[in-house]
């Protein structure tokens, strides 16, 4: 997935682009990077197997519980709109419009801010 796109955000509902949703698939997982300030969506079946191989690490469940608390198993609908969790659009602010930026193996949502021509 590459590129970048403007999209709007109607009733919490962020519209994902045919061409990212046919990458991604129906089931996401994604949840809220506070380094960079934007949401990270994940195809389901990818993430999980990278997920399984933390678990396999035997990590403090301090670190799992970091890990995992802000991750989101979600559905993207069939007029390719994904339902963010009230929690995650007030930490990122998400207001009418937001960026899409396509990253290789998953997109980054962040809040608008770039103005596309």
């Amino acid at each position: 997935m590459d590129g970048m796109i403007n999209v709007s955000v109607n009733n919490n509902r962020i519209i994902i682009p045919k061409v990212y949703r046919e990458e991604l698939g129906n089931r996401v997982i994604y949840y809220y990077d506070r380094n960079t300030n934007s949401i990270r969506i994940y195809n389901y079946d990818l993430l999980s197997k990278r997920l399984e191989k933390v678990l396999e690490l035997n990590l403090d469940r301090r670190i799992n519980r970091a890990i995992f608390s802000n991750m989101y198993d979600a559905n993207i609908s069939q007029g390719n709109r994904l339902l963010i969790d009230k929690r995650t659009r007030e930490l990122l602010d998400l207001e009418n419009e937001a960026t899409i930026i396509g990253c290789d193996d998953h997109l980054k949502i962040c809040k608008k801010r770039v103005k596309l021509s």
